[in-house]
């Protein structure tokens, strides 16, 4: 069984979208589940983070590059 990790109490940004007071857990690196106010607790998480006052985000990695060897 793999370990549940929960961030909490944070303003998620999402899809256009600004939550107040929300959950993201997470199971195997993917999220697994989202939601607002208490509702994470249910899930029993190994780790809880509490980001109150905290802003959550997707990331995102851009491998976009120009040029390399000496061509532009």
């Amino acid at each position: 069984m793999s370990a549940t990790t929960v961030i909490h109490s944070a303003r998620l940004i999402d899809d256009g979208r600004v939550t107040d007071d929300a959950w993201v857990a997470f199971d195997a690196g993917r999220v697994s589940s989202a939601g607002t106010a208490d509702g994470w607790r249910g899930l029993a998480p190994s780790v809880a983070v509490n980001a109150a006052g905290g802003v959550l985000s997707p990331g995102f990695v851009d491998l976009h590059g120009h040029g390399g060897g000496g061509h532009a």
